[in-house]
């Protein structure tokens, strides 16, 4: 399954090259300042998953849900969840993602289930 994983920074995308690489084959991370390039750069196929790991602001990660919706829309879009505001999980939801979920709970049959 191919996978693209959005982070916040250098740390966050070494983070998850090293927690998802077994279970993605091929795997991108991105930081979230070079997603514009590396949206327009993409090497097709498109990803069947997208995971937003953006835990800097949520704000910044609910707006990034449309963006990747529009750029490959059969992909799953999970986010990471946030504890503010309260009603994350939902405002996910409603601006196109596929759900919400922690890292911590975070297994291959969990996402596919999204």
């Amino acid at each position: 399954m191919k996978a693209l994983i959005i982070t916040d920074n250098a740390a966050g995308r070494l983070s998850c090259q090293i927690k998802f690489r077994t279970l993605f084959e091929p795997l991108t991370c991105v930081e979230l300042r070079r997603l514009p390039h590396a949206l327009r750069t993409w090497v097709e196929p498109a990803p069947e998953l997208v995971v937003l790991d953006i835990l800097g602001s949520s704000t910044k990660c609910l707006a990034v849900v449309p963006r990747v919706r529009a750029v490959f829309p059969y992909a799953k879009v999970i986010v990471q969840q946030h504890s503010e505001p309260s009603n994350f999980d939902y405002l996910a939801l409603q601006v196109g993602a596929h759900g919400a979920v922690s890292y911590t709970h975070l297994t291959l049959p969990t996402i596919l289930l999204v």
